[in-house]
């Protein structure tokens, strides 16, 4: 619908993985198209990108500046956290729930309900950089316990004594008032101005603080890194006269501008398999077939999704 709405000229999409970047072009005139495959450049991906749209451009004699939507899918996110390399993360959580990572939900996956030996993997935040504030708000967003300042200040500088390249703040209840985060976020920011912080009010405002928590520590994980891959794409892009704005897949199948992607960078965690699917189920409808598998083989990871009759499976 946007493409009809907005009279575009030149649409691109762009899929990096560990082997290869992949690179689409639509005209306005949709029969005129071009696709580029090229080597990716695991130490600085965005190196590939840039080779492959001067291939782009350089074979279809087109102008930089006719670029009007820039798409791009990309797999550092979900590299990042399969081959553990992410940032050394701190968390500031309420006083009482610095276990919550442990804690879970006190369930087991049905293979190993009775599995004496399991092991659960260890938190992405071992427990001596998961630190604790005295603050309270109750589930309407009243606020019961008005939050420490000193105390936070004193966790905060224990942590960056630590070396925390990013932080996560996941306090209770904040899905109902976020208040107090945010408070904490400009404690930890006069201190220090340039660490990654993700705030749960902000990546996952929902109940169940398990759930929270741990998606905001996971985003926090992967923030320093994608951040900084996607503010070379934007500068890469500016450098090419592409004056367009950047948008990233997620892993809801949707797109997200760079911009938003700095606040909630675990979003684009396995978006690479939902526009997969997304696409294969384009292509079904087209060839009028309603179940599918659609396999992406890459150099880190294989994904598999499924269309059945023809409806996506989306899980919460």
């Amino acid at each position: 619908e946007i493409f009809r709405i907005m009279k575009k000229k030149l649409r691109i999409g762009v899929d990096i993985g560990g082997t290869f970047t992949d690179i689409v072009a639509i005209h306005e005139n949709s029969e005129n198209y071009e696709i580029v495959k090229v080597p990716s450049i695991p130490t600085n991906y965005m190196l590939g990108i840039k080779d492959g749209l001067k291939e782009l451009f350089q074979k279809q004699k087109w102008n930089p500046s006719e670029v009007e939507l820039f798409f791009h899918g990309t797999t550092v996110a979900t590299n990042t956290v399969i081959e553990k390399k992410g940032a050394l993360t701190g968390l500031l959580t309420t006083q009482g729930f610095r276990d919550v990572l442990e804690v879970g939900r006190t369930s087991r996956p049905p293979i190993d309900l009775y599995n004496l030996s399991m092991e659960r993997p260890a938190p992405l935040v071992p427990r001596h950089l998961r630190l604790e504030v005295p603050e309270r708000i109750d589930y309407r967003g009243n606020i019961v316990k008005p939050l420490d300042e000193a105390e936070t200040i004193k966790k905060t500088k224990k942590l960056l004594e630590k070396g925390i390249q990013a932080l996560a703040i996941s306090l209770i209840n904040s899905y109902a008032n976020p208040l107090h985060e945010i408070q904490v976020r400009e404690i930890v920011q006069s201190l220090q101005p340039n660490l990654y912080i993700a705030l749960s009010s902000d990546v996952n405002p929902q109940f169940k603080e398990f759930e929270r928590t741990s998606t905001t520590i996971l985003s926090a994980y992967v923030g320093p890194k994608v951040c900084q891959y996607i503010q070379e794409i934007e500068n890469m892009l500016s450098g090419m006269n592409i004056r367009t704005t950047l948008h990233i897949m997620q892993a809801s199948g949707g797109a997200m501008t760079a911009a938003a992607v700095k606040d909630r960078a675990v979003c684009t965690i396995l978006s690479g398999p939902a526009a997969g699917v997304l696409g294969a189920l384009k292509v079904g409808k087209t060839m009028g077939e309603k179940n599918l598998v659609s396999f992406d083989m890459g150099g880190t990871s294989t994904d598999v999704s499924l269309v059945n009759d023809g409806q996506l499976m989306i899980v919460d």
